[in-house]
């Protein structure tokens, strides 16, 4: 009997049977679809990825992403103090080759917010050329 069994066993072992779980598709914020599209794109900016600023922008306190606007001036999306006010800056490649802000809302050294943050990592991590 116990032979039986185990011929029974080897029959029905040697058929594979695969068992497929069901993974949903991975839901992204929306900041998270902006960088995706952008690394899928291989946009630059004066030479730079866009995915990477974008990045770098997301690792801020309150930054989401950058986007390149008509003029092509790189905007910075981030958040206000409390998240509920979405906020905008500009910024253009001086004569160095550096980012540089262009005045929103403030004078500048007046307040430091996410933009300030963003503006010398930027500066630090990489190298912008000249058109």
């Amino acid at each position: 009997m116990v032979f039986l069994n185990k011929i029974i066993k080897g029959l029905f072992s040697s058929t594979q049977h695969q068992e497929y779980t069901y993974t949903p598709p991975r839901r992204y914020t929306p900041e998270e679809f902006v960088i995706l599209e952008q690394e899928r794109s291989g946009e630059r900016w004066h030479g730079v990825l866009l995915y990477e600023l974008s990045r770098l922008a997301h690792s801020t306190y309150r930054g989401k992403y950058v986007k390149v606007d008509k003029s092509n001036f790189l905007v910075l999306q981030y958040t206000s103090k409390s998240r509920k006010t979405q906020q905008y800056a500009q910024y253009v490649i001086n004569e160095n080759g550096k980012l540089e802000m262009l005045p929103h809302g403030y004078y500048q050294g007046q307040w430091r917010d996410s933009s300030d943050e963003f503006l010398e990592k930027a500066n630090q991590d990489f190298s912008f050329k000249m058109r």
